[in-house]
């Protein structure tokens, strides 16, 4: 069911499918909630104006009565009819427990997709994890080939825990010889939040692995420790770069999507130009030229349509602090390999410097 009404200016559109009720401004999603009765309230922002919208849907009219509040103040009030019949949500039916007659004969047909799902999520995973173990295994040596997959799956396992912790359905890891990996989710998030959480969690997680296999070192000052601690940051900062589809990127985005006035946007344009001047201070060419990347590609998308939810200011400062540390996190590491003099553990900062 979809509704279109205006007051102050604006245009609001209201939406109610599979038990959630989306409010947008002017195209642009502001609240969610969940469609359990007649009555409803929404409270959100638009720029520097606070609204709250109280919805009354009225099945017997097939309409619906609102009344909008701007800053504490009354708005508008009125009646939307409603072009089709109103549908109340309805309750889940418990499954049944079924008989031992049905047990029987349905049992071959549920091993038969059992088998089928096997085959086709399953085997394509073992599949790929073991090309992508003897493609890193052709190119460096077996015990480089299985860190890289233990650092590809843990990076890859906080993204998937993330997913799983708002809900959200996942079809699992997939690894990519000679790309990656990727955690799959099976449907799209419902706000920018949720988005730039799950970025963060892969380079996080990572982090989190690396530190210690960088503990573990210091205490044994075992040569393969140390390439581990240099290749893990290497590849997890590698991923906070600005560049779409890396989780970087993705954080950006995410900002950008949420920024609704002119302010953040030259406010996220000179902490870019912040971290290019510092990238050229230190002498990481590559990271320069790629944070100019990113930033073109992300003034690109500014304008493009979204439906997620954006988020409020307080999630943009809490996601750039959370990508800031950890991006420094992983620089330390990288410069702290750089100087240990173990070979190939300068390899990482050479290429940021390239």
């Amino acid at each position: 069911m979809r509704l279109t009404f205006h007051c102050a200016g604006h245009q609001f559109t209201l939406t109610r499918s599979e038990g959630l009720e989306h409010l947008f401004v002017d195209d642009k999603p502001v609240s969610l909630r969940a469609a359990s009765s007649l009555e409803s309230e929404h409270c959100f922002s638009v720029g520097d104006d606070n609204w709250q919208a109280k919805l009354l849907w009225q099945p017997q009219q097939r309409s619906l009565h609102y009344q909008m509040q701007l800053n504490g103040q009354r708005a508008g009030e009125g009646q939307v009819l409603c072009s089709e019949p109103f549908e109340p949500e309805q309750p889940v039916t418990p499954l049944q427990e079924p008989t031992e007659q049905s047990r029987h004969g349905k049992g071959l047909g549920w091993l038969a997709l059992a088998l089928k799902l096997f085959k086709s999520a399953s085997a394509v995973k073992v599949a790929l994890a073991g090309a992508s173990f003897a493609s890193y295994a052709y190119l460096f040596d077996w015990k480089i080939a299985l860190a890289l997959i233990a650092i590809l799956v843990i990076h890859e396992y906080g993204h998937l825990l993330a997913m799983k912790r708002f809900g959200v359905k996942t079809k699992g890891i997939y690894l990519i010889p000679f790309v990656g990996g990727a955690a799959v989710s099976a449907e799209q998030f419902k706000s920018q939040w949720q988005e730039l959480y799950v970025a963060l969690a892969g380079p996080s997680a990572g982090l989190a692995s690396t530190l210690l296999a960088y503990g573990a070192w210091q205490f044994t000052q075992n040569p393969w420790l140390g390439a581990v601690t240099a290749l893990g940051a290497f590849l997890n900062l590698v991923n906070l770069l600005p560049i779409h589809p890396l989780d970087g990127g993705r954080v950006l985005k995410a900002v950008m999507a949420s920024t609704g006035n002119k302010l953040a946007f030259y406010g996220l344009l000179l902490v870019s130009a912040l971290g290019f001047a510092l990238s050229l201070y230190f002498g990481l060419v590559l990271l320069a030229i790629l944070l100019v990347a990113g930033l073109l590609d992300l003034m690109g998308e500014r304008n493009q349509p979204t439906r997620q939810l954006p988020m409020n200011r307080w999630g943009m400062v809490v996601g750039g602090a959370w990508y800031s540390a950890v991006l420094l996190a992983l620089l330390a590491l990288v410069w702290a390999m750089a100087d240990s003099g173990l070979p190939g553990t300068q390899i990482p900062h050479l290429l940021l410097s390239s």
